[in-house]
């Protein structure tokens, strides 16, 4: 089986998304996780961890009026470039959670595949990894709710998982084991 070059991995929180990039990275590829770049700017800019995901979006959006409609991708695209020779299966960006992103990284022949699981399942894997806020599955669910239809900048290209959702090319469910996620993804793009 032969897995695109470019590849998106994108979905809700805690679908298993940073779990297939790493896996992808084993195969020879360059994992780029869109939220560990909006972390890392934060950290520039004072923040410590764990750093809440309002902040990562306002990062995010700051990035969007600094740099235009795509600056993770054209900067992770461009690092990719420079060191493509130690990545033979090519680059995977998971996490990318604005259209403008997605738009962007589609020029360049990419494949996206969405990622989704239940809400336990969701929760569960956001509560192991406790990168962020903590709170309830009711609180987890609603801040959900809102980054899937809603924009944090009140723009086209603010986090809206909705309209990424639409431009994915291959959607999948994680519903089972980590190994059951990665065949079914490879299966899809594959």
């Amino acid at each position: 089986m032969s897995l695109p070059k470019f590849i998106a991995i994108v979905g809700r929180e805690g679908s298993g998304k940073d779990s297939y990039g790493d896996y992808l990275a084993t195969k020879g590829y360059m994992h780029v996780s869109a939220g560990d770049v909006l972390r890392e700017r934060a950290r520039e800019s004072g923040f410590t961890d764990p750093i809440p995901r309002t902040v990562l979006s306002q990062i995010g959006d700051e990035m969007k009026k600094e740099f235009g409609p795509s600056p993770i991708t054209e900067s992770t695209i461009f690092r990719y470039e420079e060191l493509k020779d130690k990545y033979p299966g090519g680059l995977v960006i998971s996490g990318l959670r604005r259209t403008g992103e997605i738009e962007a990284f589609k020029t360049h022949d990419a494949v996206v595949l969405w990622i989704d699981a239940d809400d336990e399942r969701r929760y569960a894997n956001e509560n192991l990894r406790a990168r962020g806020d903590e709170q309830s599955i009711e609180d987890f669910i609603e801040r959900g709710k809102e980054e899937y239809f809603g924009s944090t900048d009140g723009g086209k290209d603010g986090v809206n998982l909705r309209q990424v959702e639409l431009l994915s090319d291959y959607k999948i469910c994680n519903d089972g084991s980590l190994e059951d996620l990665f065949e079914k993804a490879d299966k899809a793009i594959g």
